[in-house]
């Protein structure tokens, strides 16, 4: 099974029945319902293009479309559909993705080092450039 997001009220949506996300980048918070997708540990497949293209790693974490070609939509919705393997390898590594660089950690520091950069009239740094040590967990 699969979903399509079209819709930000989708987003409390439950991805447990769901073997991959499609989005629908036009949609407003596409971006947020890529990496809720993802957090779950699905691949995505959007078209490319905004935040999307920034998030999704074509053929890695998801996969990405060219934008409205429906040969290509097709084309990579059955590769999805006929390779269970490759789900969930993408799946697995759109999980691991949102882990390292989504966690709350991680966009705790980036919101405060970006504030702290505003505050100094510093130029902004960029989320990548951001180092944190591994959280350790207390379990």
């Amino acid at each position: 099974f699969f979903v399509i997001v079209v819709s930000l009220f989708g987003r409390g949506l439950s991805w447990g029945p769901f073997d991959f996300v499609v989005v629908d980048r036009r949609r407003r918070a596409s971006g947020m319902m890529v990496l809720g997708a993802m957090a779950f540990g699905l691949p995505v497949v959007a078209a490319e293009g905004g935040s999307v293209f920034d998030i999704v790693e074509d053929g890695v974490d998801g996969l990405l479309v060219q934008r409205d070609d429906a040969d290509h939509l097709e084309q990579r919705l059955l590769m999805l559909i006929e390779n269970h393997h490759e789900r969930l390898r993408m799946g697995r590594a759109a999980y691991a993705e949102v882990e390292s660089k989504y966690s709350p950690q991680r966009m705790a520091l980036s919101l405060h080092e970006t504030y702290s950069a505003m505050v100094a009239g510093e130029p902004l740094p960029r989320l990548s450039l951001i180092h944190i040590s591994e959280p350790t967990r207390p379990y």
